[in-house]
């Protein structure tokens, strides 16, 4: 059953939630165990998104810096 659904908004991506109930401990169990799995999933990809970011700066201030090298030496 469903309890509750939410849209937000993260980075560049609209996730979507839904909080389920169930009558049942078992069936709800479940639930919880699927809803705990799809969390992590979505941290480890906020986290890969993160660190994708760090990188790419990082490799845009060395690239730079590389250039700026580059021009002071040919004059």
């Amino acid at each position: 059953m469903v309890v509750k659904t939410k849209k937000e908004r993260l980075n560049s991506s609209w996730v979507y939630t839904t909080i389920t109930a169930c009558p049942d401990s078992e069936c709800q169990k479940l639930v919880d165990a699927m809803l705990n799995k799809e969390k992590a999933v979505r941290s480890k990809i906020i986290e890969n998104q993160e660190r994708e970011k760090v990188l790419r700066d990082k490799r845009r201030r060395r690239s730079h810096r590389r250039k700026v090298v580059a021009v002071q030496t040919k004059k």
